[in-house]
């Protein structure tokens, strides 16, 4: 199975392949996501980072979110990378988040 996110202007959307065409899930509505980054290491996890709602982590290709305890108060995320080579928590690999002050 093939699963594609896509940060839109209010949603993620999370496009899964299905035998017939593609099942569509909504997610984080009204929460103004702005960058998603996948993990390479670790199939099925993602982040999200949105203007006004915090990072968003996945581990299961998207059906479940969990709000991250990153809370950088009066700003908002801009952009978020993992990293292909460098580690961070045990069996994790390294992530990156980008914030502007507003």
């Amino acid at each position: 199975m093939t699963t594609i996110l896509a940060a839109m202007q209010n949603s993620i959307l999370v496009l899964d392949s299905i035998k017939d065409g593609w099942k569509i899930h909504e997610h984080l509505k009204h929460h103004s996501p702005n960058s998603v980054a996948l993990d390479p290491n670790n199939p099925g996890m993602a982040y999200c980072g949105t203007v006004d709602a915090g990072l968003w982590r996945t581990i299961d290709g998207g059906q479940r979110r969990d709000k991250t305890s990153l809370n950088v108060p009066k700003s908002y995320i801009t952009s978020t990378s993992v990293s292909v080579i460098e580690k961070g928590e045990p069996g994790l690999s390294k992530l990156y988040v980008g914030t502007e002050r507003v």
